[in-house]
This record gives C-alpha cells, structure tokens and sequence, in this order.
C-alpha cells in the first residue's frame, strides 16, 4: 500500500488523519515466486507526458520495476533468482 506524506507543493507534511489514508494498493502475484517484499523504492521521471513516478519493488530473491506507477503497466524483471 502507499501512502501519501507530503502535500502537493512537496514541502508540508500532511496532517496524520490524512497520511493514514491507503493511497493506491498493489497486488503483487510475484510474491509467490519471489517471496516477500522487503523494500520499495518510487523516484519521479520526466517524460514526454511530463512527470511520472518509477517504482522498483525489492523482493528476497528479485527485483521488479515498475515503468509507471500512475499508469498500470507490467513490471520489468531486474534482478531475476538465482538458479542454483
């Protein structure tokens, strides 16, 4: 789940009653294969559409990143198990 800690200027935290509010929940079926995640990491991109938010999510054996967390899109593989 995310969660939203700034406001939309990016200086002001918001208040707690608002932060506590799930933002946006993902479903992540390759924590079967990749068993728990153990961090996530989201950095803004400019782009062409202007600016869009990438999401790398940290797994015990993997690392999946995420082009566009506005949008739905696949995840790439970044780090695949290590066979062995």
């Amino acid at each position: 789940m995310l969660y939203r800690l700034f406001d939309k200027s990016g200086m002001n935290l918001m208040p707690e009653k608002e932060a506590r509010k799930v933002k946006k929940v993902f479903k992540v079926p390759e924590i079967k294969k990749y068993g728990q995640v153990v961090d996530l990491f989201i950095f803004p991109s400019t782009s062409m559409d202007g600016v869009q938010y990438n999401m790398y999510l940290i797994f015990e054996h993997g690392i999946l990143f995420y082009p566009a967390v506005d949008r739905k899109t696949e995840p790439l593989l970044k780090l695949p198990e290590a066979s062995g």
